[in-house]
């Protein structure tokens, strides 16, 4: 069977990866362009496309994914089954029908919850305890087609987004393969309950503001939710500051919310608006590295009660 894939992010990559692994013929990678970016205006390949280079394989960077080249690409390979993994598209009727067996999607939720963009982060910014990944087949409305396999994955409490998404793209490169491995003959789908559907959007850079007014258990789960990007923050001193890991303490003050409270010679914390203290465990200041809290602390002095 001629497989196209179809991918661009981190995501797919292990994907990818288990179904070469897996013996399966993959004939053509699209990815998205390159793109530019940092001093110097350096050429940045997307994550797919360095996989794709190192692993040999024919690769296809069509600005439109619903062009005539897309077209004449999968007639000229007789794809009979197109993967799309975190592509960043969406693909018209006209390209997605064009396989044998038309195409197929994987997505890191368990659909129809948190069709759309970002559900990994809206997971964990729910406080959610259950995610999981979902294989569909594609057609005309976004993230809606038929369910083809479905696996539930529990969210521990030390899950934050970089985790979650690293193990979410391995277990769903193993369904995925186990999906793929079932076509034609052996495929059942089942519609999704449109009643049960829920959306999720595209975050931006201004949703990792925290609000220290809100409580700690809410702020801790921003923190986790927008590990990858765009980073929760909050300002010290005028500059900005990244917070990538946080913890929820037993600790309560009665200081006003967004003020700093030493809770060791090596840790912090910062009061939220219902009193807990919200441990800082790993941070960066603007123009420096990361460092977890005594690290921050030893360069830059403040007192019980300096406020964010």
């Amino acid at each position: 069977m001629n497989i196209l894939f179809i991918g661009t992010s981190e995501f797919a990559v292990s994907p990818l990866d288990v179904l070469l692994k897996k013996g399966f013929n993959i004939v053509s990678v699209i990815t998205q362009p390159d793109k530019f970016g940092g001093r110097g205006l350096k050429k940045i390949l997307s994550p797919v496309k360095i996989f794709a280079l190192e692993s040999n394989l024919p690769i296809f960077q069509p600005h439109d994914i619903n062009s005539k080249d897309v077209e004449n690409l999968i007639k000229s390979r007789e794809i009979d089954l197109g993967i799309v993994v975190s592509y960043a598209q969406i693909i018209n009727e006209n390209i997605f029908s064009l396989p044998k067996f038309h195409m197929i999607n994987l997505h890191p939720s368990l659909l129809p919850k948190y069709r759309g963009p970002s559900p990994i982060q809206s997971a964990l910014l729910n406080d959610d305890k259950k995610t999981g990944v979902t294989v569909i087949e594609i057609n005309k409305r976004m993230d809606a087609g038929p369910i083809i396999s479905q696996k539930e994955v529990d969210i521990s409490p030390f899950d934050d987004y970089v985790t979650l998404h690293s193990r979410l793209s391995f277990i769903g490169g193993e369904l995925l393969a186990e999906s793929v491995a079932k076509f034609p003959d052996n495929i059942r789908k089942i519609d999704q309950n449109e009643s049960d559907a829920t959306y999720c959007r595209l975050f931006d850079k201004s949703d990792g503001k925290i609000d220290w007014e809100d409580t700690a258990h809410n702020i801790a789960n921003k923190v986790k939710a927008l590990s990858g990007w765009p980073i929760a923050y909050t300002y010290f001193r005028g500059k900005l500051l990244k917070i990538y890991k946080a913890e929820v303490t037993q600790e309560f003050s009665n200081i006003q919310f967004g003020s700093m409270i030493k809770l060791s010679k090596e840790s912090f914390g910062i009061v939220a608006g219902d009193g807990v203290v919200l441990k800082i465990l790993e941070l960066q200041i603007e123009g420096k590295s990361k460092v977890d809290s005594k690290a921050f602390m030893n360069g830059n002095k403040f007192d019980t009660g300096d406020k964010l």
